[in-house]
């Protein structure tokens, strides 16, 4: 019994980044193995894609914590955040700020693990994550800036690889802030009502009644572009080194390997939206989540076509 209030403190450590809940720190992780997956042919170095691994895991979790140091007053008032530590009292908002720099900090030190050109990058990577939590008393869309803050791991992949940042990266951070956007409207669907009362923005808001189908047609829109995007970086690829080794199994596999698992991601999007559409509570919540499955099968794709 005497250990029972650490344990409860550590509870909410826990809570307050998220290390308890892992959906998100995948899909971070996603876009930061795709830009690594697509800086140059073969698979990516075993330390680059520890320090990346890790370095998300981190960098999420620091996240979450600014987030409810930004929310603190608001999550009271939310029935899905009632429950935060801060809002209970259990962690004090400074202490939240201090471990977010902690995390922050560690991160940047596997950063240095790098190059210089992914370490300046990486100051832009702490910007976003700031910034963010607050953008949604100032725009009506910050699951824009979510997704710059996401998807900011695909340059920094293509310079921690290659030391290179091609124009096709900024094409990639594009498509994955489509992404992003469509995905975590599904999430702010979840709290829409709390959210105009709240006068708070969000592309739930933003979107009206139509807002699921919008989801739908930018994850198409991002399913689409990837699959373009891809298919010109294997041609840009394939004249660089012939030791891409799909390359052995014919032109015509790298084409059948992403086509394939593609028509698998648009099939995910579709059945995102049906569970979306769905009565039962939670609905929204289980379809941002099965935003996973899409990056998985994405992800697996690019490492076939690299093995």
């Amino acid at each position: 019994m005497g250990n029972w209030p650490q344990s409860r403190r550590l509870r909410a450590y826990l809570a307050v980044t998220r290390m308890d809940k892992p959906v998100g720190t995948l899909l971070l992780l996603w876009p930061a193995l795709w830009g690594l997956l697509l800086a140059k042919p073969g698979l990516p170095g075993w330390q680059n894609l520890l320090v990346f691994v890790f370095g998300t895991f981190l960098m999420r979790s620091a996240g979450c914590a600014i987030n409810d140091y930004a929310d603190c007053h608001i999550d009271g008032k939310v029935s899905r955040t009632q429950l935060r530590p801060l809002v209970q009292g259990l962690i004090k908002p400074i202490e939240a700020l201090i471990l977010a720099g902690v995390l922050a900090v560690l991160a940047f030190g596997l950063v240095l693990l790098t190059n210089r050109i992914t370490v300046y990058l990486s100051f832009f990577a702490v910007i976003f994550a700031g910034v963010y939590p607050f953008t949604k008393r100032w725009i009506s869309s910050p699951q824009a800036v979510l997704g710059l803050a996401f998807a900011w791991a695909i340059p920094m992949g293509f310079t921690a690889e290659s030391e290179q940042l091609p124009l096709i990266a900024w094409g990639f951070l594009l498509s994955a802030i489509i992404w992003i956007i469509s995905y975590d409207t599904y999430y702010a669907l979840a709290d829409r009502e709390d959210d105009q009362h709240l006068g708070i923005g969000s592309t739930a808001l933003l979107f009206g009644r139509h807002a699921a189908q919008m989801a739908l047609g930018l994850n198409v829109g991002f399913i689409v572009s990837f699959y373009w995007l891809c298919m010109i970086r294997y041609d840009q690829l394939s004249g660089d080194s012939s030791d891409i080794s799909v390359y052995g199994w014919g032109s015509i596999a790298p084409s059948v390997v992403l086509g394939l698992v593609h028509i698998l991601a648009l099939v995910c999007a579709v059945y995102q939206f049906v569970v979306s559409q769905s009565d039962q509570p939670g609905a929204a919540i289980k379809a941002f989540k099965l935003n996973n499955l899409s990056g998985l099968i994405l992800t697996i794709g690019l490492i076939v076509i690299n093995l």
